[in-house]
């Protein structure tokens, strides 16, 4: 008759059997499953005056939206946004975007990198633009994340339009 030996430090509870050997078995890294927010904005905006260099003195809000972080533990966000552009006559277009987040109604602060959308069109077009980015340095709070058109933003001519603009926030709790 076989007999099954394992060593001392395996706790029997927690082996697998096989041909008289003993395994350990994998255990979850994590107890019960992480808490998870979601949060959604729509906006838009225009038609847009011709902007040069220069001209915009003041960001144009393009979306925004709001999540209660209090309850999670070193929350990280994702955010995507996804917008529809309109382009009403032939004109080359620069539209800069910035990211800003404000923790309970405190300074925004710009997280990521500028994100640009540049077209030079010779027709009327209407044009998807999207992107997305992670906040790391979430707080745990109540957090306001907006999209605004930098003051940095060109258009050549009047009338572009920026419409179905959507900023998506997915905030889960990583605690170690």
């Amino acid at each position: 008759m076989n007999s099954l030996t394992c060593h001392d430090d395996y706790d029997l509870r927690k082996c697998i059997t096989d041909n008289n050997r003993c395994y350990q078995k994998p255990e979850c890294c994590h107890k019960e499953p992480s808490k998870v927010i979601l949060g959604c904005g729509t906006g838009g905006a225009g038609p847009l005056p011709i902007i040069a260099i220069g001209d915009l003195t003041a960001p144009i809000p393009v979306v925004s939206t709001t999540l209660d972080m209090a309850n999670l533990c070193t929350p990280q966000t994702r955010l995507v946004f996804t917008s529809q552009i309109n382009i009403p006559v032939a004109a080359a277009v620069t539209l800069n975007f910035n990211v800003f987040k404000s923790c309970d109604g405190g300074t925004p602060q710009q997280i990521g990198s500028t994100f640009t959308f540049s077209l030079a069109v010779g027709v009327v077009e209407s044009t998807s633009f999207s992107f997305q980015l992670c906040d790391v340095g979430c707080c745990q709070k109540c957090c306001t994340y907006s999209v605004e058109l930098a003051p940095t933003t060109i258009t050549a001519d009047a009338g572009v339009t920026i419409t179905n603009a959507t900023l998506t926030a997915l905030a889960v709790e990583s605690c170690n």
